[in-house]
């Protein structure tokens, strides 16, 4: 299901500033807060709840390559462009991101080179195989579940971009 400002689907909600969600499906959550201070001082937050039954809230450890879990999540419930021999892949904008998502359900390994004739104002992120600053590469093997994950670089303005994606299976 999906809302003007936020995500839900297998449990996970993404709300952007000003949003209000209502949870009505009991069971476990995960509540991920980054908060971008201005002026680079860091302080205290809050975050609040309400239910009319008891809520357990406890702090847990960083998940590791939080933004990888979440993308390939995303995008695999997302509809797919098939590209040949059981290989699909999706290419979305989602709050200040635009990501990737390559599915290889083949027989063979899947390699895919990207290059950006226009790339403004997004930067490839850190999880990806970069040739240069406009340019990745990648290779799914089957079975596999990848994304490449672009940024915004500054999220009140727009972007634009052009690729030229070449893919071949080996």
């Amino acid at each position: 299901m999906g809302h003007d400002g936020f995500w839900h689907g297998n449990r996970s909600i993404y709300p952007t500033k000003g949003s209000k969600i209502e949870i009505t499906t009991p069971g476990e959550y995960i509540i991920r807060t980054k908060t971008r201070w201005r002026h680079g001082n860091k302080d205290k937050f809050t975050l609040s709840a309400y239910a009319p039954t008891k809520i357990e809230m406890k702090k847990i450890s960083p998940i590791k390559n939080f933004l990888n879990k979440l993308f390939v999540n995303i995008g695999s419930k997302s509809q797919l462009k098939n590209m040949n021999e059981g290989c699909a892949k999706t290419c979305n904008n989602y709050l200040h991101y635009v990501y990737f998502y390559f599915e290889n359900k083949g027989s063979r390994k899947w390699i895919v080179d990207n290059t950006f004739t226009e790339l403004e104002n997004l930067r490839l992120g850190k999880n990806v195989k970069k040739v240069d600053e406009k340019s990745f590469h990648i290779e799914i093997s089957p079975g596999e579940r990848k994304v490449v994950i672009l940024k915004k670089i500054d999220i009140t303005q727009k972007i634009e971009m052009k690729k030229e994606l070449k893919s071949n299976k080996v």
